[in-house]
């Protein structure tokens, strides 16, 4: 396991494309940038049929092409949007993540004057109670006294 300095803020391993792709859904949202992705899949399909279509020699038919659009669309809506939503949770995320590294935490110092303000005042009785020593009588046998605060 290797060793960091403490001071050392460790940056996720996520690629440019990706905080470039999650900025871009969260700004138009996942709806449209699902429809986006489906038209471009669709695109996609219609432009490879007909290139295999004028590479094989065969003549061109509406079926076809109407298949290669019709197929793309289930599937890459649902993958789409299940990995949008996924992109754009990460990246909220990884923006909370940093808002509270950056930002300071309950746990304080001892020494802080902030600790003292909240700590209960105590009455002078209950303080010299607590240094007193337990009589005798209420001792347990065997037992050292337990000093209670």
């Amino acid at each position: 396991m290797p060793h960091f300095p403490d001071n050392t803020i460790l940056q996720p391993e996520i690629s440019p494309l990706l905080q470039a792709v999650a900025r871009g859904v969260q700004r138009i949202g996942v709806q449209q940038a699902t429809v986006i992705l489906v038209g471009l899949s669709v695109v996609a399909s219609v432009l490879l049929t007909l290139l295999w279509h004028l590479v094989a020699g065969w003549r061109f038919s509406g079926h076809s092409f109407i298949v290669a659009a019709l197929v793309p669309v289930p599937i890459a809506s649902l993958c789409a949007g299940y990995t949008l939503k996924l992109i754009v949770a990460l990246e909220q995320a990884m923006r909370r993540l940093e808002a509270l590294a950056m930002t300071s935490t309950s746990i304080r110092s001892r020494g802080s004057p902030d600790r003292a303000a909240r700590r209960p005042r105590l009455s002078r009785r209950t303080r010299m109670a607590a240094h007193r020593p337990v009589s005798r009588r209420f001792r347990p046998q065997g037992r050292r006294p337990v000093r209670q605060l």
